[in-house]
């Protein structure tokens, strides 16, 4: 059964039984040594034409899911590699899924009678087949609004350009260029920790766009010899953040921490993992290449090397907001915490801000929590 419901898209490992994804993997016996990586695959007989769209020309269907230990799942219908989202709603338009109630597992039967009207709904939705509906449109208007914002990036290149005619002008000693580790894109679904001389593949609007401000702000450097540096920095959280209305990607610990002040409970789209910088560390970074006698290099990436999760920053909130809960969304249009991305990302690696400028992380995953915690408390954020 647990094999079932993590081939059709589980993202939750507790939900197998599990501690992590990778405990799904063989792990040795004193007789047999362990595995490094475990598949599952699934096939369904598509001869009435019943599937989505995009898979229906198939009169068979073959769906596998396969994790490395370390590495994170792929998923592949009929050989293609497919995202989780697109596995999870070929299940949902067949009335079933990782969390349908088609498939009873232990405690299943007691928790539906006990389920609350929006959990009935949702029982009543899946029968009827139209759970996949729901998440088609709430898909569609993520997108939408990711158009409108996109019009907006093309700004960041403008806006650099004047902003380095200002700084030639006025003859500034050395341009920060503030990038962003969006730039790498694909090269980040790599094993590796990405170095900067990973090749720059950015997928979305935001990461060409930044990608394009960066090169352009580069080509000062040859064109009238100005010192300047780029900078990409990952992740960024922490003090001084505002929801403004103009800056419309807010930080996920962001998120959680207005639903926990407002007493709201948390709902992650998945679980994730992923080396968040503090504020403070990032400013320590920028004046650290701004103080830099001589850069060896023109761009540098700057992170903390503190892999964590927005679960670990949930439970540290519900030690402080009695009564908030975090929990992983049973479908995509439940979440109300926006991970900008349906998987996670190598970690950068910082060693040519190490070597040069000394530079190092100070805060982890407790100090940063405990230092937000104290700006909150002393600025009264949304209170």
């Amino acid at each position: 059964m647990e094999a079932l419901r993590w081939a059709m898209g589980e993202t939750s490992a507790k939900q197998i039984r599990g501690g992590e994804m990778d405990d799904v993997i063989f792990g040795g016996t004193a007789n047999r040594p362990p595995r490094n990586i475990a598949e599952v695959v699934i096939y369904l007989n598509n001869a009435v034409r019943s599937a989505p769209a995009m898979f229906n020309d198939f009169e068979d269907i073959e769906i596998s899911r396969r994790i490395e230990r370390g590495s994170g799942s792929t998923y592949r219908v009929n050989g293609r590699e497919v995202r989780a989202r697109d596995v999870q709603l070929l299940f949902a338009d067949s009335a079933t899924g990782a969390r349908s109630t088609a498939l009873v597992s232990q405690g299943r039967v007691g928790a539906v009678i006990a389920a609350k009207p929006t959990a009935r709904r949702a029982l009543l939705e899946e029968a009827a087949g139209i759970t996949g509906l729901h998440s088609r449109r709430h898909e569609a208007e993520l997108r939408l609004h990711a158009a409108e914002t996109n019009l907006t990036r093309l700004d960041d290149v403008l806006g650099t350009v004047e902003v380095l005619e200002a700084s030639r002008r006025h003859q500034v000693s050395r341009f920060i260029y503030i990038s962003s580790a969006s730039v790498y894109g694909r090269s980040r679904y790599a094993n590796a920790a990405v170095a900067e001389t990973a090749p720059a593949l950015p997928e979305a609007v935001y990461g060409t766009t930044k990608f394009a401000a960066e090169r352009t702000a580069l080509s000062y450097r040859s064109l009238w010899g100005m010192d300047v540096v780029a900078v990409r920095p990952h992740a960024v959280f922490g003090r001084w953040e505002y929801d403004t209305g103009l800056r419309d990607l807010l930080s996920p610990p962001l998120q959680a921490t207005r639903l926990a002040v407002a007493g709201k409970p948390a709902v992650l789209p998945r679980a994730d993992l992923r080396d968040w910088l503090y504020g403070s560390d990032a400013a320590r970074g920028i004046l650290a290449l701004l103080d830099l006698a001589r850069p060896r290099y023109d761009v540098y990436n700057l992170a903390s090397g503190d892999r964590w999760g927005m679960v670990d920053w949930c439970d540290r909130l519900a030690a402080v907001f009695p009564g908030f809960s975090c929990r992983l969304a049973t479908t995509p249009d439940e979440a109300n915490i926006n991970l900008y991305g349906d998987r996670d990302r190598a970690p950068l690696t910082t060693d040519r801000l190490a070597a040069d400028a000394g530079f190092q992380a100070e805060f982890g995953l407790d100090t940063a929590f405990a230092d937000y915690m104290d700006w909150i408390r002393a600025h009264r954020i949304w209170q």
